[in-house]
C-alpha cells in the first residue's frame, strides 16, 4: 500500500487526476454492464412468471368450465328424479364436499408440518 502511495506521489497532478478519471470511468462502465445484465435476468425471470401464471389461469378457467358443465348437468338430473332421489343425491354431495374440506385441511397440515392423521399410512 505504502509504494502505491509514494508512486503516485511522485506522479505529476495532470496524470493523477488523468488514472483517477481513467479508475472512476473504468468502474462506471463495470457497473453499468453488471446492471444491464441483472436487469436482462430480472426481466427473463419475470417472463417466466407470467407465462407459469397464464398457463395457472388457463388451467383454473377450464376447471371453472368443467364444473359449470357438471352443475348443469346435476341440475338436470336432479329435476329429473323424484323428490326422495334428489335429497338422497344433495346428502352425498354434501358429504362429498365435507370429504374434500377434510382432505384439503389435512394437506395443509401436513405441508405445515403438523401431526395430524395425514402423517399415517393409509392402508392400499
Amino acid at each position: 500500500m505504502q509504494r502505491t502511495i509514494d508512486f503516485l506521489r511522485r506522479l505529476p497532478i495532470a496524470r493523477r487526476t488523468m488514472l483517477l478519471l481513467a479508475v472512476f470511468a473504468a468502474l462506471v462502465i463495470v457497473l453499468s454492464v453488471a446492471s444491464g445484465y441483472a436487469l436482462n435476468v430480472a426481466h427473463a425471470i419475470a417472463d417466466e412468471a407470467v407465462s407459469r401464471h397464464m398457463l395457472v389461469e388457463l388451467g383454473l378457467f377450464h376447471v371453472a368450465e368443467s364444473l359449470s358443465i357438471v352443475q348443469s348437468q346435476l341440475s338436470d338430473f336432479v329435476r329429473d328424479q323424484s323428490v326422495d332421489t334428489a335429497d338422497a343425491l344433495s346428502a352425498s354431495v354434501e358429504t362429498a364436499l365435507q370429504q374434500a374440506k377434510e382432505t384439503h385441511d389435512l394437506s395443509g397440515d401436513a405441508r405445515l408440518g403438523g401431526g395430524g392423521r395425514a402423517d399415517r399410512e393409509v392402508p392400499g
